[in-house]
């Protein structure tokens, strides 16, 4: 599955923005969006802004990722011990 994650606009200069996504710096190309200025939270796939976010749209997705995340991690840890105790029996 692909997913992507919103990102902040930091420069923006002949058709490329540099966008900052899970704290990597990203160039992609804002031929869809040609109107993204510094300071614009945007969704980026194949190299390409897709959206611009209102920043508390953006924040919702992020809070939602990260919530999705940790319920995977907890997930994950609850089956390692469940495994973990199956074998010491």
């Amino acid at each position: 599955m692909c997913m992507t994650i919103p990102g902040r606009v930091e420069r923006v200069g002949d058709g490329i923005a540099h966008v900052e996504l899970e704290g990597r710096m990203r160039e992609v190309t804002t031929i869809l969006h040609p109107e993204v200025e510094p300071g614009d939270w945007v969704i980026v796939t194949a190299g390409t802004i897709l959206e611009r976010l209102d920043p508390e749209e953006a924040r919702l997705i992020r809070d939602e990722i990260e919530r999705a995340e940790a319920a995977e991690a907890a997930e994950a840890a609850e089956t390692a011990a469940e495994a973990a105790a199956a074998s010491v029996t």
